[in-house]
């Protein structure tokens, strides 16, 4: 999957953790049994995991090579790089890019949340994907937000335990 406009990695302290007081009241949904369960890095499993956060018309497909004639008929609208991420020493300010500024994007900050991150960010950014009325209030809720408090966020909104 494809965004046009890529977010831009931002690094996050401790000081940028949201209080308890800052993570919205949202309703949770219940992922996998646990809040961020280790998953297969499958396209099936990702693809569900999509229904189960509110999100329809929307297929998660493996992809190996990004060339346009491999990907084009797809339509993507975003790729979810699956790896091993080692922190570097680049600083935000390195990657400034004023398209960023419209781009939701929330930042990991827990271990196994990465699909369901991957899915979240690639969804919030693309307006002709069909999402739930909870990600879309959720989408506004937080726009404002940096991309730490966000994820903090994103945390909330994934561990809940009721979803029609």
């Amino acid at each position: 999957m494809d965004i046009q406009q890529p977010p831009v990695t931002q690094q996050s302290t401790a000081e940028d953790a949201p209080s308890a007081s800052e993570i919205p009241n949202v309703p949770v949904l219940d992922l996998t049994g646990g809040p961020f369960a280790v998953i297969e890095s499958d396209p099936g499993v990702f693809t569900t995991l999509t229904r189960k956060l509110g999100i329809s018309g929307l297929e998660v497909v493996e992809i190996y090579d990004i060339e346009p004639w491999a990907v084009d008929h797809l339509r993507p609208r975003g790729l979810f790089f699956c790896f091993l991420w080692h922190k570097d020493h680049h600083r935000p300010s390195d990657f400034k890019d004023p398209a960023a500024e419209r781009v939701w994007f929330a930042n990991q900050l827990i271990d196994d949340a990465c699909a369901s991150q991957a899915i979240l960010n690639v969804a919030l950014n693309c307006p002709d994907i069909d999402i739930s009325r909870e990600l879309k209030n959720f989408r506004v809720e937080t726009e404002s937000m940096s991309s730490v408090v966000r994820d903090s966020s994103e945390i909330t909104l994934t561990q809940c335990t009721d979803h029609p």
